[in-house]
């Protein structure tokens, strides 16, 4: 069971342990203070595939992971979508945590210097992220809402250049 809803290159969730842990951990965060529903995006990552290979992709997929987990440790946990993109399940965090937790993924990513020759707006790999704040949730249903919302901040973050992070509510 644990390997079918793991992604094996960085053990995160994938989309159906992802779904399962909203719905387990509902109930408690609507009483204790609401979650965060994050994604993390790699940016430029096709043309990076393209251009450096699966392997490096991978290493870099891998690097990336880390940086998440160790930035939400305790907090969250992380779950691989669609290759280069990571949703995050955050609870009971507020404005101020998220910041930093966004800022440390950033700075974690920059500092492993990872060039991306198919970047249009940075040298090296970088990340773009957005946050939705769900603190009333009134049924486990509003899954797909949060989901949509936060999409839809992370593509606004795109359409704004990228290499950057939003903070919503829901």
């Amino acid at each position: 069971m644990s390997a079918a809803n793991t992604d094996r290159l960085t053990g995160f969730g994938n989309r159906y342990m992802m779904l399962d842990d909203f719905e387990n951990a509902f109930p408690q965060c609507t009483q204790n203070g609401g979650l965060t529903i994050g994604i993390v995006d790699i940016d430029f990552f096709k043309a990076f595939n393209k251009t450096n290979g699966r392997m490096t992709s991978d290493d870099a997929i891998k690097i990336i992971s880390d940086a998440i987990r160790n930035s939400i440790d305790g907090v969250g946990q992380g779950y691989r979508f669609n290759g280069d993109e990571f949703y995050l399940i955050l609870k009971n965090t507020d404005k101020t945590q998220i910041k930093a937790i966004a800022d440390r993924i950033s700075e974690t990513v920059k500092k492993k210097k990872i060039i991306n020759p198919g970047s249009k707006i940075d040298k090296y790999l970088t990340v773009s992220q957005a946050y939705i704040i769900a603190e009333d949730l009134a049924v486990p249903d509003e899954y797909g809402r949060v989901f949509n919302k936060v999409d839809t901040a992370l593509d606004s973050v795109k359409e704004n250049g990228r290499n950057a992070y939003i903070i919503g509510t829901y």
